[in-house]
């Protein structure tokens, strides 16, 4: 299953403050079947609020309508945030 990473910019950095809990997300996919979407936890036995065990990470499978509203809200949250591309 190919996957790509995106780090946190403060775990590249070395200097994670205490409420970041998140390391990295995971994109994982396969060519006809699934797409899953994992969130890794910057320390290991970190509390999640609603989650009664501790886990390093977590995982959802995602499918095109869930992706393409995942794509649609994070370009509308960056030009929010930072404008919109050139």
């Amino acid at each position: 299953m190919p996957k790509e990473l995106i780090y946190n910019p403060n775990i590249l950095e070395g200097a994670v403050p205490d409420y970041e809990i998140v390391e990295h997300v995971a994109v994982g996919w396969t060519p006809k079947l699934d797409v899953r979407i994992g969130i890794a936890f910057a320390r290991e036995g970190v509390t999640i609020p609603g989650v009664e065990e501790r886990v390093p990470s977590v995982w959802m499978d995602i499918n095109r309508t869930g992706i393409n509203n995942l794509i649609h809200t994070l370009r509308k949250a960056r030009d929010a945030a930072y404008g919109r591309d050139a």
